[in-house]
């Protein structure tokens, strides 16, 4: 028996060995083509060497970068080669909602039929299937002694998901002596159904992450358990994995640096830190103390609790929520003076008027006098952030144009889509008893995402 058992751990030892050397070489091919490509950007750019020349793209298109500032705002815009004006979108809201007596010219509509060829094209060779037709022989000229060394004896392996932007995919997560690996499962049946243009804008498949620029880890809830982790980087991204159990995450956080949380809150690094609960969190730091002697802005401070509770860049289900401020949309100039002019931050966007706060109780009431189901009685039937709120916040930006797109299916007309700041307001504070939403951060930080500019 024991032979045996020695038998079977050695044969898990070897494919888990033969799995790192295969995704080492598959990350460098990966390192090696986006390193290309960055090269070919810069060349083909107007001010680059090919600038003038044939193979230099038509036209510039901009991304959010998913980089973050001291404050985690993402303010840096980067060149996205794979921008579109979503022509396929656009040219079927035209078919739907056709305007008697005006027509496209039939030019755009054959350039957007264009556009539509090239975007199917580009998808039919997406990256990861250009990489998959790789020499073996090249693949194979490392020597495997310089991938031992590159990966060191493995401590820990086990199933996870890259929780992203519009996708979670599936994988294998293994931490070394010194460093972190993430390799997504492309065999897997729903990695296969997801849009390669999501994929795309998608970082981590196929990570490798040094302890040493890793910053801080936080505990973080995915689908209301406490099962993921979000670790911050050295070039200021972060990235989210969800684990299949509690028991997981705390072996995973026992393998990783003991950094805790960061140093930007006055708490101590320690591992146990990186397990402290939100309210723990709240009550060990220093920040609510500096925020009230205005050592901090109330941006800083919102942003914190957002950190701290949970909220995150890389789940638009978790987006970062920041509150409605002002209730005047039509004045020229602003009032200070006048409390009108203001959002009462004491209520919920549920009871900003009393007859919107009556109604709201009435539905509660309602529920339990019809001997209905109990468990249904709210008095919110809507969120005040989800991934369809913030994604239509900013839908004319990439990647969220995209993830618009992506969860509902093409763009509405205009006046259903998120066009105007007063009439949102209006919706969420008095006219709509399906919307209570607040606002995201982009709000006081970002004007570009109220501009078109792809």
């Amino acid at each position: 028996s024991h032979c045996a058992q020695y038998s079977a751990e050695k044969r898990d030892e070897e494919r888990m060995c033969d799995h790192l050397i295969r995704a080492a070489k598959y990350r460098d091919h990966v390192t090696a083509t986006q390193l290309i490509q960055k090269i070919v950007n810069i060349l083909t750019d107007k001010h680059g060497a090919w600038g003038s020349s044939a193979f230099s793209r038509p036209r510039e298109f901009w991304r959010l970068d998913y980089w973050e500032d001291d404050l985690r705002r993402r303010r840096r815009f980067v060149r996205n080669p794979f921008g579109s004006t979503h022509s396929k979108a656009t040219l079927k809201a035209a078919a739907e909602h056709v305007v008697p007596g005006i027509n496209a010219p039939e030019e755009d509509v054959l350039k957007g039929k264009q556009s539509i060829r090239s975007q199917a094209l580009g998808n039919q060779n997406s990256e990861s299937e250009i990489l998959l037709d790789g020499d073996d022989d090249t693949l194979s000229s490392l020597e495997e002694k310089e991938l031992e060394n590159l990966t060191g004896p493995v401590n820990m392996s086990t199933s996870a998901q890259l929780v992203a932007p519009a996708v979670v995919v599936k994988g294998t997560l293994s931490i070394t002596a010194s460093e972190l690996y993430f390799e997504v499962d492309e065999e897997e049946a729903s990695f296969k159904t997801i849009d390669p243009k999501i994929l795309t804008y998608t970082e981590g498949l196929h990570g490798k992450w040094l302890f040493t620029e890793i910053r801080a880890v936080f505990s973080r809830r995915y689908l209301l358990q406490n099962t993921a982790l979000e670790i911050f980087m050295a070039n200021r991204t972060a990235v989210m994995f969800n684990f299949p159990d509690a028991g997981t995450v705390k072996k995973v956080v026992q393998c990783l640096p003991r950094v805790g949380v960061g140093t930007n809150f006055g708490l101590p690094q320690t591992r146990r830190i990186s397990q402290a609960s939100p309210k723990q969190l709240y009550k060990a730091s220093n920040m609510t103390q500096r925020w009230q002697r205005r050592e901090i802005s109330n941006f800083e401070y919102l942003i914190f609790l957002n950190t701290i509770s949970g909220r995150t860049y890389n789940d638009l289900n978790q987006y970062p929520v920041f509150p409605w401020v002002l209730a005047d949309y039509k004045s020229e100039t602003l009032d200070l003076n006048k409390p009108a002019t203001f959002r009462d931050l004491s209520k919920p966007m549920g009871a900003q008027t009393e007859k919107r706060r009556d109604m709201f109780i009435q539905r509660f009431n309602e529920v339990e006098n019809s001997e209905g189901d109990l468990a249904m009685r709210c008095h919110y039937c809507t969120h005040y952030s989800s991934a369809i709120i913030v994604s239509s916040f900013l839908v004319r930006m990439e990647p969220f144009s995209h993830t618009f797109l992506t969860l509902q299916g093409g763009y509405d007309i205009a006046e259903r889509m998120f066009h105007s700041v007063k009439k949102d307001w209006d919706s969420a504070s008095r006219d709509n008893m399906s919307d209570v939403r607040e606002l995201i951060p982009e709000f006081y930080y970002l004007p570009d995402f109220l501009v078109n500019t792809n």
